[in-house]
């Protein structure tokens, strides 16, 4: 299906979405979407991990510039669920495609959370490729980069809570060879960034959505904005025009009108100190050997 710029393709067989734009191929890569199912167990909770693929029952709908997929009929601790997904890639804009997630007929605490979609990258390996990053005061990651690797890996397995230190802000993009993508959050509150390695030594990043008071309970939403010549000002500039859209930007100017003291920050380091790990027992961040004066600074040489 194409609309304007863009064409959305979608592969029944094996759940891969492809986005073309302007004749330039972004696909799924990386970690494959899932869902991750639990169960009471005495006073805790126990949980699974299940490929959207292994539903039992899968029913694709194609129109004119959305795609509808129904997942249903998951099995999990010997019993078939009755929960179903509804997964939709739909194209709203002559640069944009919005993907969302819902569940329809949750009767019980079944949804832990789900992994969708998968990340995107370049189908072709690019010459001068890279990953934008939220972390902190955010990153550029070069495909192939060689140093570091050891935390490069860490950080492909760790799930990052959106809006904290660990991801900043609801967006991150990718670059190649001057075709970019943005991925906005459109729903970050019950969310976390979670990255994987992908094709050409990418890393590539997608969204774990978590349930909220033990359901997935309302619709999460994550759009990407394409572009044939952007970077990673070009990343930086689609979210502005978000908040904007939103009515939710403030710029500095504004900040420091109110507080004229933000202004003697501008251009200071930024330290994390860590108070959480002897804060409460009962927190799985509780460690009573812990030390709650450790600074961490964002940069450092």
């Amino acid at each position: 299906m194409a609309k304007s710029n863009i064409k959305l393709n979608f592969c029944k067989r094996n759940g891969n979405y492809e986005i073309i734009h302007n004749g330039f191929s972004w696909i799924s890569d990386g970690r494959k979407p899932y869902i991750t199912i639990r169960r009471k167990h005495k006073n805790k909770y126990i949980s699974i991990s299940r490929p959207l693929q292994s539903a039992s029952k899968k029913e694709t709908e194609f129109s004119e510039n959305k795609i509808i997929t129904r997942y249903s009929g998951f099995v999990a601790f010997g019993k078939k669920l009755s929960f179903t997904l509804i997964c939709t890639a739909e194209i709203i804009g002559d640069n944009t495609v919005e993907f969302s997630l819902k569940a329809e007929n949750e009767t019980d605490y079944d949804i832990q959370a789900v992994y969708f979609p998968a990340p995107f990258n370049s189908k072709s390996k690019g010459k001068n490729s890279y990953h934008v990053d939220p972390m902190r005061q955010g990153f550029i990651l070069p495909d192939g980069y060689k140093k570091n690797r050891s935390t490069v890996f860490g950080y492909a397995h760790v799930k990052r809570p959106i809006n904290t230190g660990d991801c900043y802000m609801p967006v991150w993009g990718r670059v190649c060879d001057g075709h970019s993508f943005t991925a906005i959050v459109d729903t970050p509150y019950d969310a976390s960034m979670y990255s994987s390695l992908g094709k050409h030594k990418a890393f590539v990043n997608s969204v774990y959505w978590k349930s909220s008071l033990g359901k997935l309970s309302y619709e999460r939403k994550i759009r990407f904005v394409f572009h044939e010549n952007g970077d990673y000002n070009t990343v930086a500039k689609d979210y502005r025009n978000y908040l904007i859209e939103k009515n939710q930007l403030v710029t500095i100017d504004e900040k420091i009108a109110k507080n004229p003291n933000i202004k003697k920050i501008i251009g200071a380091p930024v330290l994390h100190h860590k108070i959480f790990s002897k804060i409460n027992e009962k927190s799985q961040f509780y460690d009573k050997k812990g030390s709650n004066e450790i600074l961490c600074a964002t940069f450092y040489e």
